[in-house]
């Protein structure tokens, strides 16, 4: 009932169309009233509604000559008009004025004035009490949510540049359906023949877009409409509707001057001598009597998927999103039955023009059933098929006091299109026309800083005088770009967008601690980075580092004299990292990647200890230890006539001066399995599962889980029915090992994270699953392998 009031089927496609007949003051009352119905039978809304008014400026008893004016008014999307109109009679309580205190609320809604639309919804609940009023008022309150958010968003500075198209695409017509076909070329949907809509192609040639043209190559209708196309992603298919000329006897609108247009979805494909010829969808796609439009195509996997709208039943109200699904390896169109998209995105409104957003996994479409600032507002919300989010509304520019859809991006991610029926100061002095917008992003890149605070793990005190290391990572390798020293226990870090990067933390007496960060479609440049947690350091003896040679391989780089045959015992003392920022005042140093030239003193020919230590590259951690075959990289002839020299032991680690300083060698440890030095600086030796460092934001530390003691585990939530593949639960194991156990509760699934063998360690895991979203996660502690906390 609510869409017959408020909503013609001008989304589908607009065919209020405008002849600009000529008022005659000679005319009577009468002459102008059959004018008007004349022209409302031919969809000249906006014609027939000047005419109603005319007619009642002769005779101002006749009121319902006004609420006509103001029905058409509001049909060709003349709002200011409409409100205008219904104003005469917005107090009638007669049945042949239906609804119309509403009617008048909506058109000042939709003309901008939405103080004025919040007193007029708030008296028209009020004052009904019609068999309507449970209904009525659930929509007037979102009626009134609307108009708040309208003004509370006017006072916000847009962030995104809205261009409205010139005359060479935009005309007196209505311009709908915008394709980025690539970055210059768009194809649109337009009624400028004045008989049916065509499909025509503009190109951005020295920055403007040039002057509108049919579109080559698609298929040639005569008999219908042909609107609404999208692409497939391979460019391989054309998918487009078309909607019937006239009003069809399967499906006649109750309301006689209501023109309904039946459309249907069809799609042609790429030969190698052009097009093929058109080919409908199936029937259970295209059902009788209904209408389907608004195609949009995603590819993911080996799947080809559909999002249509369409108002066939089995929806939530008005027009919905449905999906579809069909293999791309079968040469068939034969998609799946369609599904709802949900109640999280369809309402009792209208919900139309699907775009998906496969790279970000985002959906982008228009609905009135949700609180809107205008009539059909954009809305986002993430997703796939009937698993989605709530949506968002995303905003001014993008959306306005009026209708606003067809949202699209360009290739490039620089921007897109949509459709809207606004004004334009010095452009367009009307809403009864949609055209076509496009709206740019910011060519300039913001500057992105890495952020966070520096904890101690164990105290969750804040540490000062830290050093932090930015990595680049490139293909599994790690370059390091700058270090800095922190003193307040805060870092904060220049990075780039769309990259993705290490930050390792260092301080005496601590482990080092480390955190992964990706850049890629980060839109927020001042919260990017979080906190990092450094273990303090255990105290080491000096015994042989070891390290298992079950899936490793380290290299390892050890002075000694002339002798390539014997094994160096390691002294165990853990490298000092080296200073890479020399600079005073924490002023950042850039490293020059391209050096290869190794200036630490204990590794050249001036060298003046005998003492034989043991250096591993990258890093290993202290607990880490190296038992492994000991074979000389120096082939060598000389080498191996020296092959009887020996090394002395050292007391107590002391250098001593032998005659053999200067000719060093380098000795290679090898594990039996190839793996790179990044990975051996990164996974520590253990048997039972620990927190992922990215979780704890430190660098792994190795927790022997036994049968008895106490552990700790975070439970984030207990499900009838858990999905692991569910977009809620996407990177878990990012923060930890993911578990599931039975509850008592028959059919209830525990969903936990773990294990970690301290309370501090598990705090620190439940902050960060809280962040995630998981609002109710709590610590469970385990006494071996019993569950203590219930």
């Amino acid at each position: 009932m609510l869409n017959r009031l408020f909503l013609s089927l001008g989304f589908i496609l607009t065919f209020a169309l405008v002849t600009f007949a000529q008022n005659n003051d000679d005319l009577s009352w009468r002459k102008h009233r059959k004018l008007a119905e004349s022209l409302v039978e031919k969809g000249f809304f906006q014609d027939a509604a000047t005419h109603y008014e005319s007619a009642f400026k002769k005779n101002t008893d006749k009121k319902e000559l006004i609420y006509l004016a103001g029905e058409n008014f509001y049909k060709a999307k003349d709002f200011v008009k409409a409100a205008e109109s219904y104003k005469f009679v917005k107090d009638e309580k007669d049945k042949d004025f239906d609804l119309v205190g509403l009617k008048y609320a909506k058109s000042l809604k939709q003309s901008g004035d939405y103080e004025s639309a919040i007193r007029e919804f708030t008296y028209f609940e009020n004052a009904y009490n019609g068999d309507q009023k449970v209904v009525l008022k659930d929509f007037i309150s979102k009626e009134i949510k609307g108009c708040e958010l309208g003004m509370k968003l006017e006072g916000e500075t847009p962030k995104i540049v809205l261009n409205h198209l010139n005359e060479n695409v935009n005309t007196s017509e209505n311009e709908l359906a915008p394709i980025a076909f690539s970055d210059d070329i768009l194809y649109y949907t337009s009624t400028l023949s004045g008989k049916r809509a065509m499909i025509y192609r503009s190109q951005f040639q020295n920055g403007v877009w040039s002057k509108y043209a049919p579109a080559s190559g698609l298929p040639t209708v005569t008999n219908a409409h042909l609107a609404n196309g999208c692409f497939s992603p391979d460019g391989q298919r054309f998918y487009f509707t078309q909607c019937a000329l006239e009003q069809t006897n399967e499906k006649k609108s109750k309301n006689k001057n209501e023109q309904v247009a039946l459309c249907e979805i069809y799609v042609i494909k790429k030969q190698d001598e052009g097009w093929s010829s058109p080919i409908r969808l199936r029937d259970y796609i295209n059902l009788k009597g209904f209408t389907t439009t608004h195609p949009n195509i995603v590819h993911t996997d080996d799947k080809e998927i559909l999002y249509f709208s369409s108002d066939r039943e089995g929806g939530k109200g008005g027009m919905d999103l449905w999906y579809c699904v069909r293999d791309l390896k079968s040469n068939d169109i034969d998609f799946t039955f369609p599904k709802n998209l949900g109640g999280n995105i369809n309402t009792k409104g209208d919900e139309i023009t699907p775009y998906f957003d496969a790279e970000k996994g985002v959906l982008f479409f228009s609905s009135n059933g949700l609180i809107t600032i205008g009539g059909l507002d954009i809305f986002s919300s993430k997703g796939l098929l009937s698993n989605w989010e709530q949506p968002n509304n995303i905003g001014i520019p993008f959306n306005s006091a009026v209708d606003d859809y067809y949202y699209t991006e360009k290739k490039n991610r620089t921007g897109g299109f949509l459709v809207s029926n606004r004004m334009v100061a010095g452009e367009k002095n009307n809403t009864i026309n949609e055209d076509i917008f496009e709206f740019v992003t910011s060519t300039k890149a913001p500057e992105m800083f890495a952020r966070g605070s520096l904890f101690d793990k164990k105290s969750l005190n804040l540490l000062k005088e830290v050093t932090v290391s930015l990595y680049e990572m490139n293909n599994g390798d790690k370059q390091l770009l700058t270090t800095k020293v922190f003193s307040d226990g805060v870092y904060q870090i220049q990075v780039l967008a769309n990259k993705e990067y290490v930050l390792e933390a260092d301080k005496d007496g601590f482990q080092t601690g480390s955190i992964k960060i990706n850049t890629k479609d980060k839109l927020d440049a001042n919260n990017i980075g979080e906190s990092i947690y450094l273990n303090p350091s255990i105290p080491m003896d000096n015994t042989v580092a070891k390290v298992e040679t079950k899936t490793e391989e380290t290299t390892t780089v050890v002075p000694t004299k002339n002798n390539t045959n014997n094994p160096t015992t390691n002294t165990n003392k853990k490298e000092p990292k080296k200073q890479m920022n020399n600079l005073p005042n924490n002023d950042t140093k850039v490293v020059d990647n391209n050096s290869k030239k190794n200036t630490n003193p204990s590794t050249t020919n001036t060298a003046t200890t005998t003492e034989t230590t043991t250096k591993v590259e990258n890093k290993i951690k202290p607990a880490a230890t190296v038992q492994n075959e000991v074979v000389s990289t120096d082939t060598k002839a000389e080498s191996a006539k020296n092959s009887t020299a020996t090394t002395k032991p050292v007391k107590e680690n002391k250098p001593t001066k032998t005659d053999a300083q200067s000719q060093q060698k380098e000795v290679v440890v090898k594990n039996s399995k190839p793996t790179t030095s990044s990975e051996t600086a990164s996974k520590p030796v253990t048997s039972e599962p620990i927190v992922n460092s990215s979780a704890s934001n430190t660098s792994p530390v190795t927790h022997e889980l036994k049968d008895e003691g106490e552990t700790f585990k975070v439970q984030i939530g207990a499900h009838a029915k858990y999905q692991p593949e569910h977009i809620r639960y996407a990177n878990l194991e990012e923060y930890g090992v993911v578990e599931t156990d039975d509850t008592s509760h028959p059919g209830l699934t525990r969903v936990l994270i773990g294990n970690v063998a301290s309370r501090a360690e598990a705090i620190v895991l439940q902050r960060r699953l809280k962040m995630k979203g998981f609002r109710d996660a709590f610590i469970v502690t385990y006494s071996g392998i019993n569950r203590i906390t219930k």
